[in-house]
This record gives C-alpha cells, sequence and structure tokens, in this order.
C-alpha cells in the first residue's frame, strides 16, 4: 500500500507543480468560460418541469452555484489577448 500511496503522493505533487507553474491555469480558465456559457441552458429544462421537489430544488441551488463558480474561474479568459 505504501507503493500506492507514493504513487499518488508523486501525482500530486507534479499536479500542484503544474498548477503553481501557469501550465494548468489557461485550460482551467477555459473551461470555466464556457461552463459559465454552457450552464444557462440547464435553467430552461430544470425550471420548466417545476421546483416543487426537494430534488429539484436541490438541483437548482447546486446549478447556480457551480454556475457561480464557472463565471468566477473563466472571468480572465481572452482578457489578455484583447489588451
Amino acid at each position: 500500500m505504501s507503493t500506492q500511496q507514493s504513487a499518488v503522493e508523486r501525482v500530486g505533487d507534479e499536479l500542484s507543480t503544474a498548477v503553481r507553474s501557469g501550465l494548468l491555469h489557461r485550460p482551467v480558465e477555459a473551461l470555466g468560460f464556457w461552463a459559465g456559457v454552457t450552464l444557462p441552458f440547464l435553467y430552461l429544462p430544470l425550471v420548466l418541469s417545476g421546483l416543487e421537489s426537494q430534488a429539484s430544488q436541490v438541483a437548482c441551488v447546486v446549478l447556480l452555484v457551480v454556475h457561480a463558480a464557472a463565471l468566477y474561474v473563466g472571468r480572465g479568459y481572452k482578457q489578455r489577448v484583447a489588451q
């Protein structure tokens, strides 16, 4: 089990290094931007199906939180190109 744990630690270290170096910054920012653009299409079927059940209410709140997070993460996408 120690070799599996050390492999997981190595992958975690490599991922954190990639994030710190900016290697993953642009792709994550692009993903956030495009998720922020496309997520509103999920609101319509959710609202049209009704928000009477607790499950649909929870889904709506989760969708709002994920949408807000996506907008926050993708807020700087393509701004540096335009400047």
